[in-house]
């Protein structure tokens, strides 16, 4: 929360530059329309996994805490909006993975400890129900481009 005072607001300012303020309105607003509405609890739960996946291991328990919520009443409420915290779980994990697969510089099996897996075989499984495919052949037969 920022909080300024009215006299700040009011004051001129003399190196004004309307062509700039034009571009960073346009911005601010393209920013805005991204950010998820309050009620979207798909898009919420979507943004708390993207956290928790930089972290390591998101679970159930830790996005539903990030949330102010305990985990029943998150699995209830995305049971509303017809979606299921594994499948996001999944479609996110599969982006992640995805996108480090197309860096020839990340190993497949540090993908699979970044996005949390217990180990690498269990990351190639994931993957090969997601995509068809092994990581490896992902990356052989699509170049590695995500």
């Amino acid at each position: 929360r920022l909080v300024v005072a009215r006299e700040a607001w009011d004051t001129p300012c003399p190196g004004r530059d309307p062509a700039l303020f034009d571009l960073l309105d346009v911005h601010a607003r393209t920013l805005l329309g991204r950010l998820s509405t309050p009620g979207d609890i798909v898009a919420c739960v979507r943004d708390a996994i993207e956290v928790e996946l930089s972290g390591g291991d998101p679970r159930l328990g830790s996005v539903a805490r990030r949330l102010a919520m305990s985990p029943r009443t998150l699995q209830r409420r995305l049971r509303e909006r017809g979606a299921l915290f594994g499948d996001l779980l999944d479609a996110m994990r599969f982006q992640a993975a995805k996108s480090c697969l197309a860096r020839r510089d990340v190993a497949s099996r540090e993908v699979a400890y970044l996005l949390g897996f217990a180990g690498h075989s269990s990351f190639n499984r994931a993957f090969k129900r997601w995509s068809g495919q092994t990581p490896a052949g992902f990356r052989r037969t699509a170049g590695g481009a995500a």
